[in-house]
């Protein structure tokens, strides 16, 4: 590799044609634009498609075409854009400004990592008038947008890049794939040995149905004022989702302790939590565990769906805690064949853990090497 002394910029005008075709009458799949996963059919995105009336004013795109979503985002604040792939046609609504590289001296692989990487983004960000419309959307002319200083170093050292980038893509995808095997080989273990189905080797003890009641005590958290929360902090507070609400500096729950979330749309959702943690009005905490507390983790997160049909109300749903008691899990008398499940299924999480921390390095890796190679700032030789 070298350093980079002179690089060409031309503006994306110069290498591309917009595409205003429209739909019309032909019958293609109406795709949205996630900032995370690039193209997406509506039905998928938003639960039903949105087009409407609209449908035959969205643009006809093809593959191998872009399409700049104005809709901005953590992962792209200035908006993405994408090129079709996946799909020989789609419509996307005519909000996308749509191109096509027209520049045979440009590579459309080439153009397409430029946009992954974000390097659009420092240059909008100057650009962008007065933050959001009222429809969600960037204030930024298309005038604006296709005057975007777009690299052009010469086609064979695009090729190059390219290359690259996309032996880091394959390795990304095939980490990809083996996780979601490895976890499709844990849930089928988890169906098999939560169950009885299948015992491990040396146990024949009888299982047993349990109520919840029976085998622990379930406590609901404390709200705490959301405005005493902070971005960061040493203590996490757990309320009705998924993710932390905030952090603060004081906890109520120590470290090993299960969680259900109680309230929400993700009410139901149970988690293992390795770290003392505050929790919050809208959370229920299990403590007096009589059982291994591993097993009765994976024994309810195999049940989470189950769990999470025990909401009430439409507003705002929430599980009451009296259902909560009355949940029945299978058990196995010897505490020892409870331990010896979760250690297996334990084993079956570190392995997941450590290839989801050999994705995120070579995602980082990626995105290093997106950073110098796009800009010049390093030179394939």
């Amino acid at each position: 590799m070298t350093i980079n002394r002179m690089w060409i910029y031309t503006k994306l005008k110069d290498i591309t044609s917009p595409i205003t075709r429209i739909v019309g009458s032909a019958e293609v799949i109406p795709l949205s634009i996630s900032a995370k996963n690039g193209f997406i059919p509506q039905i998928e995105k938003f639960g039903r498609d949105i087009s409407g009336k609209q449908y035959e004013k969205y643009i006809l795109l093809k593959k191998g075409e872009f399409a700049y979503n104005k809709g901005n985002s953590l992962t792209y604040p200035q908006g993405c854009v994408y090129r079709l792939e996946k799909y020989s046609k789609a419509a996307v609504p005519n909000v996308f400004e749509c191109f096509e590289i027209n520049d045979t001296n440009v590579s459309s692989e080439f153009i397409q990592y430029y946009f992954r990487a974000n390097l659009h983004g420092k240059y909008l960000y100057k650009l962008v008038n007065s933050g959001v419309r009222n429809n969600g959307l960037l204030n930024l002319s298309s005038e604006d947008f296709y005057n975007l200083p777009i690299p052009c170093p010469p086609m064979e050292e695009q090729r190059r890049i390219v290359e690259v980038l996309e032996c880091w893509d394959k390795g990304i995808e095939l980490v990809k794939k083996l996780i979601e095997q490895k976890e499709l080989q844990k849930k089928y273990l988890m169906q098999q040995l939560l169950s009885g189905n299948r015992r491990l080797k040396g146990f024949t003890q009888k299982w047993e149905k349990q109520k919840l009641s029976s085998i622990l005590s379930i406590q609901k958290g404390k709200q705490l004022n959301l405005l005493s929360l902070t971005k960061t902090g040493l203590y996490a507070c757990l309320n009705g989702g998924i993710t932390p609400s905030g952090y603060t500096d004081k906890f109520n729950t120590p470290a090993n302790t299960i969680s259900i979330s109680e309230g929400g749309n993700s009410c139901g959702y149970v988690n293992w939590n390795i770290e003392p943690f505050w929790a919050g009005g809208h959370c229920y905490t299990l403590s007096n565990v009589i059982i291994n507390q591993k097993f009765l983790y994976f024994s309810l997160k195999i049940k989470e769906h189950d769990l999470m049909k025990l909401r009430v109300g439409s507003g705002l749903p929430n599980i009451q805690k009296v259902s909560l008691e009355n949940f029945v899990i299978s058990i196995p008398s010897s505490s020892k064949e409870q331990q010896a499940i979760a250690e297996v299924l334990s084993s079956a999480d570190k392995e997941i853990d450590l290839l989801k921390q050999k994705l995120a390095k070579l995602e980082a890796q990626k995105k290093g090497l997106m950073q110098v190679l796009l800009t010049g700032k390093i030179r394939l030789k």
